[in-house]
């Protein structure tokens, strides 16, 4: 199965009810025809789909392979349709529709997921310089204050601590600060689509 590509310029989101029906749809096994379609547009999406008009002006549409009424709709800001300026695009944004007959109701306002990244920290017990309990408390007050966001196993092995858990992406950086210098850190999209 291709990867999806992470090194695209601009930023790729996704409403809420997008995520629930492309779990629905990875749960129910159908999501392949789905997966090779937006595989496409976040390749690109300015060639992929076509804009709407009217009070869905800004928007993009394209059927998933293969389907007649299954479609992908999609934004980007800020909206362009000319190749020459694919590297003016800021985000592609992905939104829902169930079905075409309701598409403008559905349409109405964004509502965007929320995308956690996992992390995995590897906190040496001799390295020189900070204190170990100090760091893990650190950590833990960090994701604490966040709904939804924690460390999720705690393991003191043989040669360092490790920490894993749930963070927002917005709080990426916030965590590497506080990191000793001879700390590992991995952090991990989860990945709506894997």
């Amino acid at each position: 199965m291709s990867e999806l590509p992470t090194d695209t310029p601009w930023d790729v989101n996704w409403d809420k009810k997008f995520e629930e029906q492309v779990d629905k749809l990875k749960s129910g096994g159908s999501f392949d025809s789905y997966r090779k379609q937006i595989i496409k547009i976040i390749e690109n999406p300015v060639r992929e789909g076509k804009y709407k008009s009217k009070n869905l002006k800004g928007l993009k549409t394209c059927h998933v392979s293969g389907s007649t009424q299954d479609i992908i709709c999609f934004e980007l800001t800020p909206g362009i349709n000319d190749q020459g300026q694919r590297s003016n695009i800021d985000e592609l944004y992905f939104h829902f529709i169930d079905h075409w007959d309701n598409y403008d109701s559905a349409l109405c306002g964004r509502d965007p997921a929320s995308r956690d990244l996992k992390f995995e920290i590897q906190i040496p017990y001799l390295a020189q310089g900070f204190e170990i309990e100090r760091v893990k408390s650190s950590v833990y007050n960090l994701v604490g204050d966040v709904d939804g966001c924690a460390v999720t196993n705690e393991d003191w092995g043989d040669e360092y601590l490790l920490l894993e858990g749930n963070i927002p992406r917005s709080m990426e950086e916030d965590l590497n600060e506080l990191m000793p210098e001879d700390a590992k850190t991995e952090i991990v999209d989860d990945g709506l689509f894997d």
